[in-house]
């Protein structure tokens, strides 16, 4: 797979409709060889050619519901979150997305689904109603360990503890897991989603004062 190479050090915006497209390919580079993508999409051509139109939709269901980050310019990658909310205040209007299956094959959503979905009870228990839920970041792979995943962080963890709320977040990927303990996070559940065999692990992050 081939995508530019951005340059590290760029400021962290909101991320700006024309980029969505350009934030796909970094997500899709990123994400490439991710276990819930590889499970999703087994066959590395296929994931080469399906995902970054995945990750443009999923940017695009992000600036609906939540918040996106990404950095000036081109992209060298972007965090999804969904803010804090009460019970039955979920945003509305994510019903009617052009592209309800985030621009995945039927099969392959629906093998998306059966994993997410079975996380769904453990995120329920782990935090209060009220928090930050990282749902999804990335950094192109050929700029990891140069501080661009801490920086996309940092606009909502400086929120979160300013306003006294927690966040939370799941991963399938075991290299993320000190990177999330970095920046405060605690393993929550460490499991295997028995369908699909995909280890996980969730994590809170408390504020901090």
């Amino acid at each position: 797979m081939t995508t530019p190479r951005f340059s590290a050090g760029a400021a962290v915006a909101p991320i700006h409709a024309d980029q969505f497209e350009r934030a796909g390919l970094a997500l899709a580079h990123a994400f490439h060889n991710d276990p819930l993508a590889v499970y999703m999409l087994p066959n590395a051509d296929e994931r080469v050619r399906l995902l970054p139109a995945h990750f443009a939709a999923f940017l695009r269901l992000g600036c609906v519901s939540g918040e996106v980050y990404t950095t000036r310019g081109d992209p060298e990658g972007a965090a999804v979150w969904f803010p804090p909310h009460e019970p039955g205040s979920e945003a509305e209007g994510t019903g009617g997305e052009e592209d309800p299956t985030l621009g995945l094959p039927r099969d392959a959503f629906a093998r998306f689904v059966t994993v997410t979905g079975a996380l769904e009870p453990l995120h329920d228990e782990a935090v209060p109603a009220s928090h930050y839920y990282l749902a999804l970041l990335g950094v192109d792979r050929d700029l990891h360990g140069q501080g661009v995943g801490s920086r996309l962080l940092q606009p909502i963890l400086a929120r979160a503890d300013a306003e006294g709320v927690y966040c939370y977040l799941e991963t399938y990927n075991p290299t993320n897991v000190p990177f999330y303990r970095k920046h405060g996070f605690e393993v929550v559940v460490e499991d295997v989603e028995s369908s699909s065999g995909v280890r996980f692990w969730t994590f809170r992050r408390p504020p901090r004062r």
